[in-house]
């Protein structure tokens, strides 16, 4: 086969004064690449939407498939044309991206990343990647170069991990890396990727990569409220430094200072850890582990809440997806931990599209980076907030090939059904809760899966770490899950029994009509934060030209402070924070709805 790709920067920032002649060279470069002499077209700087709609309607009769990545305020920048069907696409946001008040820099606002499609070209399989790293802007003093390092690493892991020979034949990565191919940024792209340059060798291909796994584990979500936290944290690393679990997974453990103490308590019965940092106040995620931990990630959720929600507090944790590689003999165990986001209002949840997002999300990147060709055991635990039944933990466990340890356990010690949180036994649960939950409800989980030449058989699934002994309190709001496993390596196991692309196309529907009411909310928050900026405007005019009494001065002096801060908040949710959260849900849409097509696809040649 013979592939012609092309990577193309198109210098196409959305500013008059800082992109010359940006229109006519978008249709110059519609009118050279409609002739079709590529096969594939990766773009970077692809900024306004409508320069996308021009190439495409330019472009798409010889490139028929095309997919804009959709993040950040103003979106990646990133898009790709091809002659081949997209079959699957995916966005991998960078937990670094320069800094906000560099506004003539831009950077911060694009929410750079790496874009990911799926192509087929009859039995070749493609992993087609796109970037564009952070700028740089200072030839003598590069304030950005930890940040691009950053970008590089996180890069060449990602894709490591999501294109094994297992899922794929060929990779190619294109784009704007913004570094020299002597410098380190490049260096560790290639040789942490297990990439060649194509202006050397013509050529781009991956190679395998293995990883790690245990016969027995156990998880144990611990969220951290604020009522005797310290006594509970000691509690908690009292209990569980007896060693009676291989594996431990926190989530809530937001203040590092618990994190170092756990550590303390446990590092003799459990000799490894890792915290993952995201956010301005991390993730909340570690983990503890009897067995050494070869690798770890982050991925990062396009979606997390809302800043102006402080009370809430999701979206400073930057939540997402963390990831580790453990090995016990010859059994390679994918661990992954994470926390959705919280509902706070049962009756009228502004999260849902959000959570059922970050579920879609987490899914997808536990399929492409858990193949029979680099892990024999999946195992995912956390505090999902989401209940069994619910949309979310439908298409995790659908999408994401995954058993529900509770339901498929043998035995357990456990009486009740299963419920970790808000219990009406625990002080720490709210009397609004047990309104709606008067048992509570299960929203914590151990989820797994096996791949072929592995079998599994899960002995026991239970529910613990309740009120700790000799004391009036527990541990937490919520009770652990804990879960023993027997695996062993058999090559006459097909693994865990497959769920059906039918079954996985009528929760991707569902999904559908869940972001597209999210969507409906980002416009109607648009047009209120709209509203709210005209109003703040129209009343500082008026006051400021009013005539007060004497004495009031500094009565209006406060109002008019007041009202410019509404005016900046209106204005920074309205063109910033809103903008990203379209773009996060237009991204998992279109995602959705690639995969939607794969699936119908699918389902009619089988």
């Amino acid at each position: 086969m013979l592939l012609k790709v092309l990577t193309l920067n198109c210098w196409g920032v959305p500013v008059a004064v800082a992109c010359k002649l940006r229109n006519e060279r978008m249709i110059a470069i519609g009118d050279e690449l409609s002739k079709g002499e590529y096969d594939i077209i990766l773009f970077q700087e692809i900024w306004d939407k409508a320069d996308y709609e021009l190439l495409k309607k330019k472009m798409s009769p010889s490139l028929k498939y095309s997919h804009y990545f959709y993040s950040g305020a103003i979106g990646s920048g990133l898009c790709l044309f091809s002659k081949l069907p997209i079959l699957e696409s995916f966005y991998h946001n960078f937990s670094l991206n320069g800094y906000a008040h560099k506004i003539h820099h831009g950077d911060w606002f694009g929410g750079k990343g790496l874009g990911m499609c799926r192509l087929k070209f009859n039995d070749i399989r493609i992993n087609l990647y796109c970037t564009h790293l952070h700028a740089e802007y200072d030839f003598q003093d590069d304030e950005y170069a930890a940040h691009r390092v950053s970008q590089a690493f996180d890069m060449s892991q990602f894709i490591k991990l999501t294109s094994t020979q297992d899922n794929c034949d060929l990779v190619i990565v294109g784009g704007d890396f913004n570094v020299k191919p002597e410098s380190l940024g490049c260096q560790i792209i290639q040789s942490n990727g297990q990439l060649l340059d194509s202006w050397i060798t013509k050529v781009l291909w991956i190679y395998l990569f293995l990883v790690g796994v245990l016969p027995y584990i156990g998880g144990v979500p611990v969220a951290v409220a604020c009522k005797l936290r310290n006594e509970r944290m000691i509690a908690i690393g009292d209990e569980l430094s007896k060693g009676e679990y291989d594996i431990i997974l926190f989530q809530e453990i937001w203040d590092k200072a618990d994190y170092e103490l756990l550590k303390k308590k446990m590092s003799p019965s459990l000799k490894y850890s890792h915290y993952f940092y995201s956010g301005a106040i991390g993730s909340g995620l570690c983990l503890f582990s009897k067995l050494p931990i070869l690798e770890s990630f982050y991925h990062n959720f396009s979606l997390n809440g809302y800043a102006h929600k402080i009370h809430h507090g999701d979206w400073f944790g930057g939540k997402g997806l963390g990831m580790c590689r453990l090995k016990y003999n010859d059994i390679r165990i994918n661990l992954y931990c994470t926390h959705l986001h919280a509902e706070y209002d049962f009756q009228d949840d502004e999260y849902a599209a959000h959570r059922v997002s970050q579920a879609f999300d987490m899914s997808q990147f536990i399929k492409l980076t858990s193949t029979p060709d680099n892990c024999d055991l999946v195992i995912v635990g956390g505090d999902f907030n989401v209940k069994p039944e619910s949309l979310g933990c439908q298409i995790i466990q659908s999408n994401g090939q995954l058993l529900d340890s509770w339901i498929t356990k043998k035995s357990t010690k456990s009486p009740g059904n299963g419920h970790t949180c808000d219990l009406p036994s625990n002080p720490f649960t709210g009397q609004k809760a047990l309104k709606f939950d008067p048992d509570g409800k299960r929203i914590d989980y151990i989820l797994y899966r096996c791949n072929k030449g592995t079998s599994i058989t899960l002995e026991e699934c239970n529910v613990t770490m309740g009120t700790i002994p000799d004391r009036k309190y527990p541990y937490s709001d919520h009770e652990g899950v804990a879960a023993i496993f027997n695996v062993e390596k058999t090559e006459s196991s097909d693994g865990t029994e497959a769920i059906g692309a039918s079954t996985i196309e009528g929760n991707i529907n569902n999904c559908l009509t869940a972001i597209e009411k999210g969507l409906k909310k980002a416009s109607s928050d648009c047009t209120f934060y709209t509203i709210l900026a005209i109003m703040s405007v129209f009343l500082l005019y008026i006051i400021s030209a009013v005539e007060v009494p004497y004495g009031l001065g500094l009565v209006r002096g406060f109002v008019l402070v007041l009202l410019t801060l509404t005016f900046g908040y209106a204005i920074w949710n309205r063109l910033i924070l809103n903008k990203m959260e379209e773009n996060g849900l237009i991204n998992s849409k279109k995602d959705m709805e690639n995969y939607l097509v794969f699936l119908q696809t699918e389902m009619k040649t089988s």
